[in-house]
């Protein structure tokens, strides 16, 4: 029985809601009052939800503008991600409920967005809606996705546009004078344009490997494109994406211009990096529902939130098939073009050194090597080292593992190819629906992390209700001042309405708090509540248990 296409279309929109929704249980059943997982940067989301709500619909203030923490000095969000793309899609929730229902649900949307947008291009570049589906369902619940989803990071959670951007950027780079080329310029431009307002960690990455990507296409494939109407539809195509992108970069490149987004330490950042192993494209993720305790006794996943990169062994498995079956010239040129963005994303991920199971690798010199490096052993550097020294604002970065999801991309493309040239030789259709049902399986059973045992609420502490009931705007700091730099204290905000001197401080810390710091740790002594007074500040929230019971922690004001 044929389905019409309006109907097949509301059929896999609402399966693509219950992979949602069956990937993240239970959140469902909770949206307004819990998240899944820990208390951790998932509450500043819900913060600059709720933030970004009072300012402009009720304040109706620049929520730009935070000048109530880090007060009185002020902070910029420029100082974390803003992800305003996030924030559209958690606004009308948030108004219809609350900033919690706002977050979960913009949650919610990056699992039925991205595996819609897959299957959307799979099922164009294969002809195959089995394809699509099977691969749609597999970017949705890759466990790169689902561990940024438990940890709270909703602006890397944000990898639905990724489909359409490549979508269309692989439909360019063709260099086809096609009918639908403008549709391919507006599809590239605007999905580009909400990458840059979901994540500047995307942002960059993906300029980078666009612009090798165009290198290889240009000097290697396409060799005699440097000509007006082949660079003409990527001129359009930026300048369709450059609102967007602009929107999301001003705050960021403002702040860079004061000196607010110093570059990171290159000796840190070797050492503790989040970089990727040759290993995590390997092993199934730390929280699958059957492999994941074992993965996490048997190796070291410390940082398994980051390096979370497997793509699934029946991926590659039909991502090798597709490179050993015969091909025509265009679709040998694209497979080329994947595999170079496989390469090189794959490397970048690896960081500034090789890591194995966490180890950074040495390898031991002799003869003219031990002797022009003056060592017997070195680390084993890697293009990062160099793209980290200079490379404009490569430096900002530190969570190198990141690259991983465009290799997983290409490799769910490869595979989707693959598999489409092997349902194509089925000439039963029973036969091809009960091949496809059981490849859906084994891509439920590779990913599915089971259900979330552990959720979180925030909750409000009575001091917070007793300093929204007084008057005026007196400053709020709370010792010892490393909690001041807790997350949950800048949630806080939101329910007494208080200036903070603290903030979310963890990535770049400002002037202000970096010179107050060191002088606050000595509290109670004279200097720090001489301080306390030029800050403006009238109220101190103490917590006695870090402190000695004989310490005395009275302040006469």
């Amino acid at each position: 029985m044929k389905l019409s296409r309006w109907v097949k279309g509301i059929l896999i929109s609402l399966y693509f809601v219950a992979v949602s929704i069956i990937v993240t249980y239970p959140l469902i059943t909770h949206l307004s009052t819990r998240m899944i997982g820990q208390v951790g940067d998932n509450i500043y989301f819900v913060w600059l939800i709720g933030w970004f709500k009072k300012a402009i619909f009720e304040l109706h203030v620049n929520p730009f503008n935070i000048w109530f923490l880090n007060y009185p000095a002020g902070w910029s969000l420029a100082y974390t991600e803003i992800s305003p793309a996030q924030l559209l899609l958690a606004m009308p929730f948030a108004l219809l409920f609350n900033p919690m229902a706002g977050y979960n649900i913009s949650m919610l949307l990056t699992f039925f967005l991205s595996g819609i947008n897959m299957y959307l291009w799979m099922k164009h570049l294969t002809g195959k809606t089995s394809v699509g589906i099977i691969t749609g369902t597999a970017y949705a619940i890759l466990p790169f996705h689902l561990a940024h989803f438990l940890i709270g990071h909703l602006n890397i959670s944000g990898i639905q546009w990724f489909p359409l951007f490549f979508w269309g950027l692989f439909e360019l780079l063709k260099g086809d004078a096609s009918q639908d080329r403008k549709k391919y310029i507006i599809l590239t431009g605007i999905s580009y344009g909400l990458i840059g307002m979901t994540s500047m960690y995307c942002l960059y990455m993906t300029v980078l490997i666009v612009g090798v990507l165009i290198i290889v296409n240009l000097f290697f494939i396409r060799k005699k494109a440097l000509t007006w109407s082949y660079w003409k539809p990527f001129l359009l195509t930026g300048l369709v994406a450059l609102p967007l992108v602009a929107f999301g970069l001003w705050p960021y490149l403002s702040l860079n211009a004061r000196g607010g987004l110093p570059d990171r330490s290159l000796d840190v950042v070797r050492i503790l990096a989040a970089s990727a192993s040759p290993l995590d494209y390997l092993l199934p993720s730390t929280d699958h529902f059957l492999f994941g305790k074992w993965v996490n006794e048997h190796f070291n996943r410390q940082l398994w939130i980051e390096t979370s990169l497997y793509v699934g062994v029946i991926n590659i498995i039909f991502a090798g098939f597709t490179l050993f079956t015969k091909k025509g010239k265009r679709e040998k040129e694209f497979v080329i073009l994947l595999l170079v963005g496989i390469a090189f994303a794959w490397v970048l991920s690896l960081g500034t050194d090789l890591f194995w199971n966490g180890e950074r690798l040495q390898v031991h010199l002799t003869g003219i090597f031990a002797k022009l490096l003056n060592q017997t052993e070195t680390y084993i550097i890697l293009p990062d080292y160099f793209l980290f020294k200079y490379l404009p604002y490569f430096s900002k970065m530190r969570v190198f593992a990141r690259f991983g999801i465009f290799v997983l991309i290409f490799i769910l493309v490869l595979s989707a190819m693959g598999l489409a040239t092997i349902m194509n030789r089925f000439r039963n259709r029973k036969m091809a629906l009960v091949f496809s049902i059981f490849l859906l399986g084994i891509v439920w059973f590779e990913f599915y992390p089971g259900v979330y045992k552990t959720t979180s609420t925030i909750e409000t502490r009575p001091v917070d209700t007793w300093l929204a009931e007084q008057p005026g705007t007196g400053a709020v700091i709370q010792f010892p001042i490393e909690e001041s730099e807790d997350q949950t204290l800048v949630y806080a905000t939101l329910v007494h309405g208080k200036p903070f001197v603290g903030g979310f401080f963890n990535a770049f810390p400002p002037l202000q708090y970096q010179e107050i710091k060191p002088l606050m740790e000595s509290f109670p002594d004279e200097t720090s509540i001489d301080l306390l007074d030029r800050l403006k500040v009238k109220y101190v929230l103490v917590d006695r248990t870090a402190y000695a019971e004989d310490q005395q922690l009275i302040i006469d004001t």
